[in-house]
């Protein structure tokens, strides 16, 4: 009987641990449930995914990938406006700085309004992100397109110069003018006598003007 009445008890201690450890890890979860939506957490990921697209925004708008200087402004406005009222949601938020005061934020729809502002940016972050990848599908047509003409153009060209092209070199002009038979014809050039008939054409002086 006492044995059993041990084994009873022992039974009622783990129970009551059991309950304890549920009714403990039933408060910590309700308790993690109750600050992961604080505004001061919620925050966070709205802050991270603004800057997040932001970037994309900007890395877009460098790499001209927006279809259109309408849609570029379009872009532009839309990204100023969620910036600006996120500012506003930052400085409620963190202008709570305690417990208290986060809690009274947080059932005043702080918290809800920082979710749907996060849906909001996430649409723009995701119309970005489509409009770059259109722009970069634009571009690839436009380089299938101008290829083989720009290979076209940077092809080598052979020209044959004409022997009596006005933009010849004048000693290649002279040359072929004298390999024209009929230019040979009309051609005067001064005449030199050779030196042989130079010689035989100078007075002829006695040798004893050498003496002399």
């Amino acid at each position: 009987m006492a044995g059993v009445t041990s084994a009873t008890f022992v039974n009622l201690v783990v129970g009551l641990m059991i309950n304890w450890a549920s009714i403990v890890v039933g408060f910590y979860s309700l308790y993690t449930i109750i600050i992961n939506i604080l505004p001061k957490y919620v925050i966070r990921d709205l802050e991270n995914l603004l800057k997040e697209t932001r970037g994309g925004c900007i890395t877009t708008l460098e790499e001209g990938l927006f279809c259109g200087e309408n849609n570029q402004g379009t872009y532009l406005q839309r990204l100023q406006e969620q910036e600006e009222e996120v500012s506003i949601l930052v400085i409620r938020t963190y202008r709570a700085n305690t417990l208290y005061k986060q809690f009274r934020e947080l059932f005043g729809g702080l918290s809800w309004q920082i979710r749907r502002k996060y849906s909001e940016v996430r649409d723009l972050r995701d119309s970005i992100t489509l409009a770059r990848e259109e722009g970069k599908h634009l571009a690839r047509s436009e380089t299938r397109i101008l290829s083989p003409l720009l290979l076209s153009t940077m092809r080598p060209r052979t020209f044959s110069p004409s022997p009596r092209s006005s933009m010849a070199h004048p000693v290649q002009q002279l040359h072929d003018l004298l390999a024209s038979p009929s230019s040979r014809k009309s051609i005067i050039l001064p005449y030199s006598p050779p030196m042989a008939v130079q010689s035989l054409a100078l007075p002829q002086t006695p040798p004893e003007c050498h003496k002399a």
